[in-house]
């Protein structure tokens, strides 16, 4: 039964629910059998919540027998990333500063799925306060990659990713600060986006102003569009969130053609620096979109100046994390993150605000680029998983993460929605594609996910539901 019920989309579990074939107590029993399985290859979680998992299931399965079900994830397991607060529970932010006691408050994209009666069943790891591209941390350890198990699955939504591909629940929440639903996404073949700033309600006050996102992943673009049109809901806790809830995702548009869109496509940016096969593969997707009708053209904004204004934005923001802890602690944080920090205390007043002032004129120059088209389409990386335990894959002269992920984070600049999709395997590991739009047209970038993956296969093809990867059967 556990194997069987891994792999069901969102659909597909609500369906089975509406017969009456499967309950949500048997679908979260093997969510929480499926993680006590594999948790110990992938160490994915560091706060399970069995009880109240099942409280809420029991709960949402009365609802179904009665014919009542609050809405399409009722009773639908979903993990959440341990940088979200969940009333009951520590939150950890990956850290050993942090404090093991539970926090009393649920944080707004908490508090919008148990309003929606689905099953929190788990907290997922990540680094020390999500501060680089992989998974490890002095709290956790090593998180692992479903496909190959001395890989990394990306970070900072490792611990989503890697229990999303090894089957441990259709749907988990994560946060992007410069990459970090895109980047394990892409790492593991998964469906992600970075919603539109203010699109999921969130706690303000953390280290990266204006950048860090909270949205949805799944192995479908369906299924994450349906978690984050319930995600997406005002909450008067975030000034900066929606006014009105509005719908992320219609799950009603046309994915067979998507005839009159404009999109500009670019398979690297203009640099060297992409493995050769992610580029062939990411180049090849072209001519699918071009099949479905759209109208591409190879464009691509200038990066130039990127690198050096978010590293400053970046370190003076974990320069932030790290004074605003005891100074009794700060030995305890994961030594990426002394090093940043010190950098970040070396930024002057007026380099910090030079470095924002890119950051509006990026965004402004992206509005302008999109006058011309709807979507940017890019590769997501310009590399597979490495080798774990290292913040950069072993061969690389860079020391920081951002380095090997310079595609992701300028869009963190502009808080424009950006999905990644998966295109194909390189050497058995997916490659991922990234899918940009304009401001609030987060359904248009999510219809174009969905019309790639109808046409060219997902997760689900390219894993065989999971049965392709080290922890099938």
């Amino acid at each position: 039964m556990t194997t069987q019920i891994a792999y069901l989309t969102t659909t597909e579990l609500t369906a089975l629910y509406q017969s009456g074939e499967l309950s949500p107590v048997e679908a979260t029993r093997a969510t929480l059998d499926r993680l006590a399985e594999v948790n110990p290859k992938i160490n994915a979680f560091n706060v399970v919540m069995d009880d109240s998992a099942l409280a809420a299931a029991k709960a949402s399965e009365k609802r179904w027998r009665t014919g009542s079900p609050i809405g399409p994830l009722d009773g639908v397991p979903v993990s959440i990333k341990d940088n979200i607060p969940v009333a009951g529970f520590p939150c950890r932010n990956g850290s050993l500063t942090t404090s093991d006691t539970p926090v009393t408050e649920d944080a707004p994209p908490v508090t919008r799925l148990k309003e929606a009666g689905a099953v929190l069943f788990g907290k997922t790891t990540l680094p020390d306060y999500a501060h680089k591209g992989v998974t490890d941390s002095p709290l956790t350890g090593i998180t692992r990659n479903p496909w190959n198990l001395d890989v990394t699955p990306g970070g900072s939504s490792g611990g989503a990713s890697a229990a999303l591909a090894a089957g441990v629940g259709p749907l988990a929440v994560g946060s992007d600060g410069g990459g970090s639903i895109r980047i394990p996404c892409s790492f593991t073949g998964l469906a992600g986006i970075k919603p539109t700033y203010g699109r999921v309600a969130a706690f303000q006050g953390g280290p990266f102003i204006g950048m860090s996102h909270k949205g949805p992943m799944a192995r479908t673009v369906r299924d994450a569009g349906l978690l984050l049109n319930v995600l997406a809901a005002p909450d008067p806790r975030d000034g900066t969130s929606y006014p009105s809830a509005t719908a992320a995702y219609d799950d009603s548009l046309d994915i067979s053609s998507l005839k009159g869109l404009r999109i500009a496509f670019t398979a690297d940016f203009g640099t060297d620096h992409i493995d050769p096969e992610v580029r062939a593969l990411v180049a090849a997707t072209a001519d699918v979109f071009q099949g479905l009708g759209a109208e591409v053209t190879e464009a691509f904004p200038d990066l130039t100046g990127g690198p050096e204004a978010f590293g400053v934005i970046w370190n003076t923001g974990i320069a932030k994390v790290v004074e605003q802890t005891p100074a009794d602690k700060r030995d305890l944080f994961d030594k990426p993150i002394k090093a940043m920090a010190a950098k970040g205390r070396e930024v002057t007043g007026v380099e910090y605000l030079l470095a924002m002032h890119y950051r509006d004129s990026f965004s402004e120059r992206l509005g302008r680029f999109h006058q011309d088209y709807d979507l940017l389409i890019t590769p997501t990386l310009p590399c597979t998983a490495f080798e774990v335990g290292h913040e950069v894959p072993p061969d690389w002269k860079e020391k920081r993460w951002m380095t090997w992920s310079p595609f992701c984070y300028p869009f963190n600049f502009t808080q424009q929605p950006a999905a990644s999709v998966p295109c194909g395997l390189s050497n058995g590991l997916p490659v991922g594609l990234q899918i940009v739009g304009r401001r609030h047209e987060d359904a248009l970038v999510l219809r174009a996910a969905a019309a790639y993956e109808n046409a060219a296969g997902g997760f689900n093809e390219l894993s065989d539901r999971g049965s392709r990867l080290n922890l099938a059967g």
